[in-house]
């Protein structure tokens, strides 16, 4: 089983028994006066009523914060302090896209800000790939010889790791689409549907 995964659950330490809560999450932590505060693979924060005595939930989950670091293995960097103060790590390091050339001048790509990750160029050199990451998810784009705006290649769930097919057409990339973390391809024109 992966992080992906992960269901909260509480364990009665004289017993063993565990008891599943029916939430999907990791790094779970109480917080006074009755909340459980935990993560989620898509780098958000959130806080649902729980009942301490009768160790069950009370309530819907809501969402707290956006953008908190979630490594691999599920830990979220996050700190709640018995007053209720929360400290974490915000994995909102936006950037800019730029290409260095072979005289090391920084050439902008795009000047907005985003949260660009994984940028591969195609065979050809004449486009450039990655992916941007935000609410809901992190998405493929592409981006072609400086001309054409940003075309974006897939639109649910977690797409990352762009790989073009030689011949440029296509790109294979990992996605959580159906729940699974599995291997698609896509035209990279986005005229096809992942496969």
């Amino acid at each position: 089983r992966s992080v992906a995964d992960a269901q909260l659950a509480v364990v009665a330490l004289e017993t063993g028994e565990i008891r599943r809560l029916g939430i999907a999450g990791t790094s779970p932590q109480f917080m006074f006066p009755g909340f459980l505060v935990y993560a989620t693979q898509q780098q958000a924060l959130f806080a649902v009523p729980f009942d301490l005595e009768h160790l069950a939930v009370t309530g819907a989950p809501v969402p707290v914060l956006e953008r908190v670091v979630v490594k691999g293995g599920g830990s979220a960097e996050v700190a709640l302090s018995p007053n209720g103060t929360l400290a974490y790590l915000s994995s909102s390091a936006l950037s800019r896209l730029v290409y260095v050339d072979r005289r090391g001048a920084a050439i902008s790509v795009r000047d907005e800000l985003r949260d660009y990750a994984s940028p591969r160029f195609s065979p050809d050199g004449q486009s450039l790939a990655g992916e941007i990451g935000g609410p809901p998810g992190i998405d493929l784009w592409v981006w072609r010889n400086g001309t054409a705006p940003l075309a974006r290649l897939t639109f649910a769930d977690d797409n990352i790791r762009p790989v073009w097919s030689p011949d440029g057409r296509r790109s294979a990339f990992s996605s959580t689409r159906h729940a699974r973390r599995a291997l698609y391809a896509i035209a990279a024109d986005g005229s096809s549907d992942p496969e």
